[in-house]
């Protein structure tokens, strides 16, 4: 089944079913009529954008975390997989890790306030 074939409701409901509960909840919470044409965009000329996405973030980085220098702040929500965010915000000797209890993939929708507070408070 292709996804972005999908009317509107049909595509919230194939999204919806590989969410975890704080997500879902985010989404029948109002967040849908946000998500929904974000989705449709962001493969309107197809999906080559998304893979390109996953062959970036694949092969080895060109600089060592452990040398990064300034501060980085990590959000993740705990209901989120994978942990990635959370091994790179240990190989990042200035970074803050924000784990999040009850919440997922849209943390940083659901806490932006706290997230905006973070980035103003680097100088």
């Amino acid at each position: 089944m292709d996804a972005y074939t999908l009317d509107d409701a049909g595509l919230l409901q194939f999204w919806r079913a590989g969410c975890g509960p704080a997500d879902q909840s985010f989404l029948d919470g109002g967040f849908a009529p946000f998500l929904v044409p974000s989705l449709r965009e962001s493969v309107r000329h197809g999906q080559r954008g998304w893979a390109r996405d996953n062959v970036i973030r694949m092969p080895k980085w060109t600089f060592e975390l452990t040398d990064v220098t300034v501060p980085v702040f990590v959000w993740h929500g705990e209901q989120d997989t994978p942990d990635a965010d959370i091994w790179v915000s240990q190989q990042i000797p200035t970074a803050t890790m924000r784990l999040v209890a009850d919440r997922g993939h849209f943390v940083l929708f659901q806490n932006w306030h706290q997230v905006l507070d973070d980035l103003l408070t680097v100088t």
